[in-house]
């Protein structure tokens, strides 16, 4: 209630808000309490897509309110929003329903299809076997050319962002190929956490001003949460070559050690930061 009759500000950060409201009633039982919210969270949802929403049928983000400033890619259409709007049209129509609402649970049904059907076809690039960014300035410019190949090196990157969309069960199982991209050293392993960009990128870690909350290839526990739950969705639907359990175990481990810090006098403290450097923890 914080966030929706209280003092929060929803909007403050891209989220899956009202998606986490149809999970936790989903697990709670407590699906009339969820029902009530049902005019709060269209009022919400309209809202986003009011701001946000492009004529291309997605929504256009700003990488600083995605959580994730100072990224490679920048703003644009991203599979952060995006995944994210998805889940909570999937929620809406679910909470639709427990309200028996049939029209609203249908158009929100509606909206969530289109949503994943435009992620999967605008954001995925078939030749790096990835969800990425689409640079675009604001939600009303102009993109003149969806084709990565057509992109500028220095925005064309892959980055965690792009394993989002499997949190909510969004991509095909061909696009599952993403996924040999995580445990590989090139790219996205780390020791203390997988990279937010990949390491083979000239704009890796290249200094972007006095700022400390940097995504261009600092390890994030925010990141490598969002990387474990698709892995858990991925994994529990047992179908998938690409990665397996062993990995996902890897992945959880180096996210345990980011939550520790040795001080000067050798010392291993309870701690957890922002963002630490993949490989050395600092």
């Amino acid at each position: 209630m914080f966030w929706l009759k209280g003092t929060g500000d929803p909007r403050s950060y891209s989220r899956s808000l009202i998606y986490s409201v149809f999970g936790y009633a989903k697990i709670t039982g407590n699906q009339e309490w969820a029902a009530k919210l049902l005019p709060d969270m269209i009022k919400l949802y309209r809202k986003i897509e009011d701001d946000n929403l492009t004529e291309y049928g997605l929504s256009w983000s700003y990488d600083g309110r995605d959580a994730m400033e100072k990224s490679i890619s920048g703003s644009g259409l991203r599979p952060t929003l995006n995944s994210y709007m998805y889940a909570n049209a999937y929620g809406l129509s679910k909470l639709a329903h427990w309200a028996n609402d049939l029209k609203t649970e249908h158009e929100y049904c509606k909206k969530a299809d289109l949503i994943k059907n435009k992620l999967k076809k605008l954001l995925w690039d078939a030749t790096d076997d990835f969800f990425k960014v689409i640079p675009q300035a604001d939600k009303d410019s102009k993109i003149q050319d969806f084709s990565f190949a057509a992109m500028p090196t220095s925005q064309n990157v892959r980055e965690a962002i792009g394993y989002i969309p499997w949190m909510f069960g969004i991509p095909d199982a061909k696009q599952d190929s993403a996924w040999q991209y995580l445990m590989d050293k090139r790219y996205f392993k780390g020791q203390f956490g997988p990279t937010t960009a990949e390491k083979n990128h000239p704009e890796y870690f290249k200094s972007r001003g006095d700022h400390e909350c940097l995504w261009n290839g600092p390890a994030w526990p925010f990141a490598t949460t969002q990387i474990l739950n698709g892995m858990i969705r991925l994994l529990k639907d047992g179908k998938t070559k690409v990665i397996n359990k062993s990995a996902f175990m890897e992945v959880i481990a180096t996210y345990a050690k980011s939550h520790y810090r040795t001080g000067s006098n050798g010392k291993k403290v309870n701690w957890i930061d922002e963002n630490i450097h993949p490989d050395t923890g600092e």
